[in-house]
């Protein structure tokens, strides 16, 4: 099973790396993103962040094309200056802002969730936003474009339950696939994203948004 997989990046080329010892009937390894699979005997492969978000699972395939379970993934966000409306859909092994946040802290000015925030002031977080939560949506600022990747396991989404209160919530979408906006509650007649809403009329969505996108918050 690949071990240890970690990230980094310069501009939108992503090195995504991994340990692994070779077994006998090895084959190959293979990464694979939204959309697209690579294959790799190495340990490392680079790749292009394209468009806004992507999300990556190294695992290795044997000779009788057995695959690893291993349940890591890497996720990565192509973050412009300002504000950005994200969800987490992987659980970070530590939790903390500075564990889920460290790629981006030498841009990071602050993280803003429903009911409570928090800012960065030379590199310690001030407020009363103190972990990244699955059901949460997020508004991260930076002050300049910046990747933001993380790692952890990412849960089944129906493993995921949101408590919804009347009014405005502030909430994530976990799914790797565009969401049909059908899949929301009844009850819910107004959708807003970052730069996009729709509502929903007789049982008809209308607006500039008609799905729930990958590593969008809501």
């Amino acid at each position: 099973i690949p071990s240890n997989v970690m990230a980094s990046h310069n501009g939108l080329d992503l090195d995504i790396q991994w340990d692994y010892q070779q077994d006998i009937d090895f084959a190959y390894h293979r990464i694979d993103h939204l959309g697209e699979t690579i294959f790799t005997i190495e340990n490392q492969q680079t790749v292009e962040l394209e468009g806004f978000y992507d999300e990556y699972l190294v695992n290795s395939v044997d000779a009788n094309d057995n695959r690893s379970d291993n349940e890591i993934y890497v996720a990565a966000y192509n973050l412009h200056a300002g504000a950005n409306l994200i969800t987490f859909p992987l659980v970070d092994e530590n939790g903390s802002l500075s564990s889920g946040l460290g790629s981006i802290l030498s841009s990071l000015s602050g993280i803003i969730s429903e009911g409570e925030a928090s800012t960065l002031i030379n590199g310690n977080f001030y407020g009363s936003l103190n972990s990244l939560e699955l059901h949460k949506g997020y508004w991260i600022k930076v002050d300049e474009p910046d990747v933001l990747l993380m790692t952890g396991y990412k849960p089944e989404s129906q493993e995921t339950s949101y408590s919804l209160h009347s009014g405005a919530n502030l909430v994530s979408y976990l799914c790797s696939f565009d969401g049909s906006l059908n899949l929301l509650p009844e009850g819910c007649s107004e959708l807003i994203g970052e730069g996009v809403a729709a509502t929903q009329i007789n049982g008809t969505w209308y607006g500039s948004e008609s799905t729930l996108k990958p590593g969008k918050g809501y």
